[in-house]
Parts: structure tokens; C-alpha cells; sequence
């Protein structure tokens, strides 16, 4: 089997695990120099840290508790009525009737509804239109006609609704489309 790959690992471990005995060793020992002033109101190491939080939340804590709030939630739960009770009250079924099918069903009277006087306003207005359209064409009316259809027509400009589906199908892409995340762009 060839080591020769991992000699690079196996020096750089051992020179990790020197270091992390020198800094145990330093950590232990007294420091050096001057010692620092403590600054009131300042912790100095994690446990100063930590006490100093604990008392935050102890004060916290006291302080819900003194302020009285408002009963939230659902009041309490009103005993159920008795099943005699339930039986008795009214319902909304109503009774079955026995009905002969020998005698003939009474007949139920229906609004009638008559179209006939607005049937015939609009008869008349399309008689007339049919008439104003079935003449013979003159001369003027192909001159016109020939007009129209030569005139240059404007160049087409982008529309609204062009906008507005344009708008859309940004809309759809963002939605259909990958997560911004896996996009490539």
C-alpha cells in the first residue's frame, strides 16, 4: 500500500495538535503584565456574560408578571341541555303527506311573460335596415369604396392589451419558472 498521499496529512495533524497543546498550556498560565480595570457594566468573560443575561430575564420575568392582563381565549363551556330537551324543541322538517296519484295534480299557476309588442319594434327596425342595405349600389358608393381601401393605413402602434399581455407573461415566467436561486443568468 503507497502512504505516500497522506505524509502531507499526517505532518499538517501533527503540527495542528502542537499548536493546540501550546494554546492549552498558555491558558493556564498567569497572564503577563498589568491586570485590566474592570469597567463596571461591562462583563469581562463568558460567565460575567451569561450571569449578567440571567438577570436580564429574571427581571423580565417579574415584570409580566406584575402587569395584569386580560383573560384571553374562550369562556368556560356551558353545560349541555338534556336529551329530553333537544327532542322537544322545534325542527325545521316538515311532516309527510300521503297525495293519490288518482286524482290529478293541482295545476299551479305561472306568470306569463309576453315579448310580443318589443318583437315587433325590433321586426320593423330590421326591415328597415335590410331596406337601406338592398338598394342597388351607385357610382358614388364604389368610388368610396375604392378610397377606403387605398387610403395608407398608420403604422400599427403597441396597444395596450399589447402591454398588458406582455406584463403577463413576465408574471407566469416568474411564477412557472426555476427558483431565482437555480436560475444561470
Amino acid at each position: 500500500m503507497d502512504l505516500g498521499p497522506l505524509i502531507p496529512f499526517a505532518i499538517l495533524y501533527g503540527i495542528l495538535s502542537l499548536l493546540g497543546r501550546a494554546g492549552k498550556k498558555r491558558q493556564g498560565a498567569p497572564r503577563q503584565g498589568p491586570p485590566r480595570e474592570r469597567v463596571p457594566g461591562k462583563p469581562e468573560t463568558l460567565e460575567d456574560l451569561l450571569a449578567e443575561m440571567r438577570g436580564q430575564l429574571d427581571r423580565a420575568r417579574t415584570m409580566e408578571e406584575s402587569v395584569e392582563r386580560p383573560r384571553i381565549g374562550r369562556p368556560a363551556r356551558q353545560p349541555l341541555p338534556s336529551a329530553e330537551e333537544v327532542e322537544e324543541r322545534a325542527t325545521l322538517e316538515i311532516e309527510r303527506e300521503a297525495v293519490s296519484l288518482e286524482v290529478p295534480a293541482p295545476v299551479v299557476g305561472r306568470e306569463i311573460i309576453d315579448l310580443d309588442d318589443q318583437v315587433e319594434i325590433v321586426a320593423a327596425r330590421r326591415i328597415r335596415e335590410a331596406e337601406l342595405r338592398n338598394r342597388g349600389w351607385q357610382a358614388s358608393d364604389h368610388r368610396a369604396f375604392d378610397a377606403r381601401i387605398r387610403r395608407p393605413k398608420a403604422a400599427a402602434t403597441p396597444s395596450t392589451p399589447h402591454a398588458r399581455r406582455l406584463r403577463e407573461m413576465m408574471i407566469w415566467r416568474e411564477v412557472l419558472g426555476p427558483p431565482v436561486a437555480l436560475r444561470d443568468e
